[in-house]
């Protein structure tokens, strides 16, 4: 059983405490973070059972058990935990087993997920995102006359200032960005996939949330990846549209809610802040992003050129925000 801890990690960090954890010291610290990094299980247990006298390391534990009990025991931020959604469709293809054809296949599936109003509570409380962290829209300019504007962060962009006007005085936009990419799992065997789906937010530093090191980037869940063999073929496709955007309703249920209401929550300075979690950006490749904006694979997410214009700049013509739901529809 792990030792309580007094207080989380990210409240030591505020005092400027050492997060040592069960660690003796620093330097053991340091090992254990590179038996993890770099040393797989097997290799672990040998290098414990070495003869430490010959090294300067003598670390506490002596197995790969108690290395991995001492991991389980450092001090934690209030984490968010897994939430599994269960779906059942009824396809339109008879079932096979029942001989007299009334019933039809199903298939069950499931969802993982995090709630993502915890996963924006923990980046936007971590005192380590407190110097790379803004909660207000600002505008740079490179000349004294303000003619040439900085766009070089996203609370630089005319969108947050836009959406800032529209809320009450005084409180914090958080700028979603949603990313995912469906990915084959060749090494695990036969054609699984998994379809992870990832969270930050724009009040981070663009250079702080895209490295992978500052864990500015969490998972926030995996949506299923049916075979959807209980459907005829021209349905099916249509079905796995549906069930994506079913599970991201889903899954963003608790940011609808604050989007509209709005939410107080402890920020990195160890202010509190009236909160409103907002959509902003989602990242995918081009099949990905169709899918999102419910547009056909052979058209433009962007412009109303038609199928054998595509590729002509001189009929591309952007659409505007209000004729956008048509379009896509």
């Amino acid at each position: 059983m792990a030792r309580p801890h007094s207080s989380t990690c990210n409240e030591q960090i505020l005092k400027q405490e050492e997060v040592l954890g069960p660690f003796q010291d620093n330097k053991e610290r340091e090992l254990v973070k590179w038996l993890i990094k770099n040393v797989g299980h097997s290799a672990a247990e040998e290098f414990l059972k070495l003869p430490m006298r010959s090294l300067h390391a003598q670390p506490q534990y002596k197995t790969k058990q108690q290395l991995y009990d001492c991991i389980d025991d450092l001090p934690q931020g209030e984490g968010t935990n897994w939430k599994c959604y269960e779906f059942e469709y009824e396809g339109n293809i008879p079932d096979d087993k029942d001989p007299s054809d009334m019933k039809m296949k199903k298939e069950n599936l499931e969802m993982w997920f995090h709630d993502p109003l915890e996963i924006i509570h923990e980046l936007i409380s971590n005192p380590i995102f407190k110097d790379v962290m803004a909660y207000a829209p600002i505008q740079m300019f490179m000349d004294p006359e303000g003619q040439n504007q900085v766009f070089n962060e996203m609370w630089m962009g005319e969108w947050w200032w836009k959406i800032q006007e529209q809320l009450p005085p005084g409180v914090t936009i958080t700028p979603l960005i949603l990313s995912s990419d469906k990915t084959l799992l060749s090494q695990f065997g036969g054609d699984k996939m998994a379809w992870p789906i990832y969270l930050t937010i724009g009040n981070i530093a663009k250079d702080t949330h895209c490295q992978l090191s500052s864990h500015a980037t969490i998972l926030l869940g995996y949506l299923p990846v049916p075979k959807f063999n209980c459907y005829t073929e021209k349905l099916r496709s249509i079905m796995k549209y549906r069930l994506f955007h079913h599970c991201m309703t889903i899954m963003m249920k608790s940011i609808a809610d604050a989007g509209l209401m709005g939410i107080e929550m402890v920020c990195a300075d160890a202010l509190v802040r009236f909160v409103y979690p907002i959509f902003a950006v989602y990242i995918a490749d081009y099949p990905e992003q169709c899918l999102v904006s419910c547009c056909m694979e052979n058209r433009c997410l962007i412009c109303k050129c038609i199928l054998t214009t595509k590729e002509s700049m001189t009929a591309r013509v952007l659409i505007n925000a209000e004729e956008l739901p048509a379009c896509t529809s």
